[in-house]
């Protein structure tokens, strides 16, 4: 897996970017895959956004992220709350090409376009085949990527992606994002996240992290999944479960069962 990917500089304000760019309107579509007898793997939890209240609906939710960084920030909101379901989850660190949990799930979800951390095919074999292993013979597999769209995909210069007044730090900060390049062979496309703090209109400190995304068009992705024994069961462009209305929907959500 990329290790570029793990927000070591930027954890710290990633709940804040969701929060002002309303990133939980996925949260009501996994919802609507459990019950109070459904065991949960999320791969790539990040800081929790839907695992803390996927937890309360389901019997149990392991999350499992490589990036120590977020789960630091995760476990502090659990040691904050006193919910009784926060002992529902469990946190593992571990990369999602090569894990062990000797557990079989209900359901297993990729987080916040996690399937994009990983950048070969090597990898995406090996990460479905790890898959595979822990899930229930009903399970449910749930991958959303973008749907990528040539045209979009060209290298852009610096874009503010939003910014706020920080009360606690006393800051205004500013989000800003750079796609370096774009591989098209390898479908990998390079980013860096930058974050510029401000005091009184001063540039006082800038924090940095860089990503490398890599990305399947619809047909590559649906070979993938046959290849390593899993069947489509829906395809959907949306988090409202609509069908994909045609090839400019933004995104493609796979729900996979064992085939």
């Amino acid at each position: 897996m990329s290790k570029e990917n793990i927000y070591s500089n930027t954890a710290r304000f990633y709940d804040k970017g969701n929060e002002i760019k309303k990133y939980d309107i996925d949260l009501n579509f996994y919802e609507k895959y459990v019950n109070k007898h459904t065991k949960v793997l999320e791969i790539g939890c990040g800081t929790g956004r839907v695992t803390i209240p996927l937890a309360s609906k389901c019997e149990s939710i392991v999350g499992l992220d490589l990036s120590e960084s977020m789960l630091d920030i995760l476990q502090e909101k659990l040691k904050a709350t006193d919910l009784n379901y926060k002992n529902n989850i469990q946190l593992i660190k571990g990369d999602m090409t090569d894990f062990n949990l000797n557990q079989k799930f209900d359901l297993i979800i990729f987080l916040g376009l996690a399937i994009l951390s990983l950048i070969s095919e090597e990898q995406r074999t090996a990460c479905l085949e790890c898959v595979k292993k822990h899930m229930s013979d009903d399970c449910i597999v749930v991958i959303d990527q973008f749907n990528p769209n040539p045209d979009k995909l060209n290298v852009s210069s610096e874009r503010l992606d939003f910014e706020y007044f920080d009360e606690e730090l006393g800051y205004k900060i500013k989000k800003y994002s750079i796609q370096k390049d774009h591989d098209s062979n390898e479908q990998v496309i390079s980013m860096k996240y930058i974050y510029k703090i401000f005091h009184n209109e001063d540039l006082i400190n800038k924090i940095e992290d860089d990503f490398k995304l890599g990305y399947l068009f619809n047909d590559q992705a649906r070979k993938l999944f046959t290849s390593v024994g899993l069947e489509i069961k829906n395809v959907y462009g949306a988090y409202d479960f609509s069908v994909i209305a045609d090839e400019n929907s933004k995104m493609l959500i796979y729900e996979l069962k064992k085939r």
